[in-house]
């Protein structure tokens, strides 16, 4: 009973592995339970598989005479030697994998646990093939040393027989230390957890948390670097992100630290304030309307400095969080704005379409009155030629009619009226050239009145859609960002606003001097998505999905620098130049209206404009779900 109760241990390999099969969701890690725990029976209970036990001599059954007391000795001296160095090369090996994994082995996103672990370990020790060849050598000889006792008396084939075994206790303790070390991790994982969450409530000061709202922000002026953002979600344990940095992607704190379940974890004491920092990482449970206002200043600048690291950043405008519906009126006043102003465009697109038809009839009578002068002009022709030909005298007595003037000369005399009526055909030719333009014209600028009629449609229905972004800029220094939900699970969106009216802060260079909105708006957001994933390693799809993806694809062959200029500098007429360098000389004159209209188009019409524009700069076609935003994705 004694000897099994020892023995039981050993299922603690099998309960480990099913355990990770339950957590995974993987069958291999139940193969791998399953066969290890035939191999535990097996141990323990060998008659599983015979009528008779396997029985281990002891050294009482042995008889032993006098005579080989001394060969016993050795004998014994030898087993506990093997059973030493034995020991001690598992343990080493161990200590060296677990060193590995903890410090060395980075994070690959592979489902399977197991297959990430030995291939990252193999990969480790390849990519220092000369440094682990060179190890193993020395433990092979170490072990070849205390084998032959230190080479005191030298004897060829006890050194030859003794080679192998050091390379047979190496090889075998090699695998058995990688694979006890992928256990130990969990295990060190789970007290160094475990011991975090009771510091939380022994002592506080070892978690490195702070609280204090005054401390916090100083500490974000020093700072030089952006802090890891942490929502902290509910079903998280805070120990998990303590002493730990979100920015370090490696092997144990990515597929050991965060896959150990919360249960075995011991509840984490929970500062009360809605953010703290632990260390140099920032932790927000709720979004306070008050709290985030005060420290987001130094926030969006940190991590929009943080992004461009090389540019001049200006630092801490005002910020003010406001409530969705002061947000929603303060939209709806600007939408109204943009009414007017689009009012405006129709009533210029009317007077152009009115003086093109005023063209138009102008040119119409012109031609009613040339084809008046014509036929005056044919018939004052026929007049003269008559008059002409009939002008002489009738002889009596020659009974014959004399003219005054032969026929060539009358002919002749219509010759003017030819040429005049010539030039009155090509003035009637001209003016209905005139018409064709001129109705061409006024065709084009029909469309343009119902694509304007339609913006202003979309524009006015706007007022009740839910809006793409939560954030304002107003010159030359403030921002607002509207808060509809106050959940950690908004905190993403609510810096990647904030990201987005920083970035529109700090390029701002004037009222004259703005990109076009589609490039202002789509740059800005593009910008504001690359920051977030720098810090918080969190893809976003919130704002402008069309406008990125286009522009996305533009600046796929324009250097990074180059862009950044143009939108620092908010230099429009480089920004064309480039593009029509890049992309054809009329590139930008051909497609600016579309980039003018496309976000005032039905989704169907803007979809289009937008393949147009892909199809010009040899980008893959976008489908009707590039039109939608979509839920945030971690990597």
């Amino acid at each position: 009973m004694k000897k099994t109760l020892i023995r039981a241990p050993v299922f603690i390999v099998p309960i480990f592995f099913a355990f990770l099969g339950f957590s995974y969701k993987d069958f291999i890690y139940f193969g791998i339970s399953l066969f290890s725990l035939l191999f535990s029976l097996i141990v323990i209970f060998p008659h599983f598989l015979s009528n008779r036990s396997l029985n281990i001599p002891t050294l009482n059954k042995l008889k032993i005479t006098k005579n080989n007391k001394k060969t016993k000795d050795r004998n014994k001296f030898k087993l506990a030697q093997y059973l030493i160095i034995f020991l001690s090369s598992i343990a080493v090996y161990t200590l060296i994998f677990i060193i590995i994994t903890i410090f060395g082995l980075s994070y690959t996103a592979n489902k399977n646990i197991i297959f990430s672990y030995f291939t990252s370990q193999i990969g480790f020790l390849y990519n220092l093939k000369l440094i682990s060849l060179v190890g193993i050598l020395i433990f092979i000889f170490l072990t070849l040393v205390v084998l032959n006792q230190g080479f005191k008396r030298i004897k060829i084939d006890r050194l030859i027989r003794t080679a192998f075994v050091s390379i047979g206790i190496n090889a075998s303790t090699f695998i058995l230390g990688l694979v006890l070390a992928f256990i130990l991790i969990f295990v060190i994982g789970f007290a160094q957890l475990n011991f975090i969450s009771l510091s939380s409530r022994i002592a506080p000061q070892i978690t490195g948390i702070t609280t204090d709202k005054k401390a916090i922000i100083e500490k974000l002026k020093s700072m030089k670097t952006a802090p890891p953002i942490i929502p902290l979600n509910p079903t998280k344990n805070l120990s998990v992100f303590i002493n730990t940095d979100p920015n370090n992607n490696s092997f144990y704190l990515k597929s050991v630290l965060m896959n150990i379940p919360s249960f075995l974890i011991l509840p984490f004491k929970m500062p009360n304030e809605n953010f703290f920092m632990i260390k140099n990482s920032l932790v927000v449970k709720e979004i306070n309307l008050a709290e985030i206002e005060s420290i987001s200043p130094y926030l969006g600048d940190l991590l929009v400095k943080d992004y461009f690291k090389s540019r001049f950043i200006k630092q801490y405008p005002e910020v003010k969080v406001i409530g969705r519906q002061e947000y929603l009126d303060y939209r709806i006043k600007e939408i109204d704005k943009e009414l007017t102003e689009i009012d405006g465009y129709i009533q210029n697109i009317q007077d152009e379409i009115s003086t093109y038809y005023g063209y138009i009839s102008t040119a119409k009578n012109n031609i009613a009155t040339l084809q008046g002068n014509i036929q005056s002009s044919i018939s004052q022709k026929d007049s003269e030629y008559k008059n002409c030909i009939s002008a002489g005298y009738f002889s009596y007595y020659l009974g014959q009619f004399f003219p005054y003037y032969s026929e060539g000369y009358c002919r002749g005399l219509g010759a003017k009226w030819d040429t005049y009526i010539n030039q009155e055909n090509a003035l009637i030719a001209t003016n209905n050239q005139n018409i064709s333009y001129d109705q061409y014209q006024a065709n084009l600028w029909q469309g343009y009145l119902k694509t304007f009629q339609s913006m202003r449609n979309l524009k006015e229905n706007s007022k009740n859609d839910t809006p793409q972004e939560l954030g304002i800029f107003e010159p030359d220094n403030q921002i607002k960002i509207a808060i509809d939900e106050t959940s950690s699970n908004k905190v993403v969106d609510y810096f990647e606003t904030l990201s987005h009216e920083y970035l529109h802060y700090s390029s701002y260079v004037n009222k004259e001097q703005t990109l076009l909105p589609f490039f202002e708006e789509g740059l800005t957001e593009y910008y504001a998505r690359q920051v977030i994933k720098n810090d918080m390693h969190v893809d976003t799809h919130m704002g402008y999905p069309l406008f990125v993806s286009i522009i996305k694809e533009i600046i796929k062959k324009i250097p990074s620098s180059t862009i950044e200029d143009i939108y620092f500098k908010k230099d429009q007429s480089t920004l064309e130049s480039v593009l029509n360098s890049t992309y054809g000389e009329n590139f930008y004159k051909d497609y600016e209206l579309y980039f003018e209209i496309i976000s005032y188009m039905p989704p169907r019409d803007a979809l289009s404009m937008a393949n147009a524009i892909m199809l010009k700069v040899g980008g893959a076609p976008l489908s009707e779900s590039d039109l939608y935003s979509s839920e945030d994705t971690s990597n």
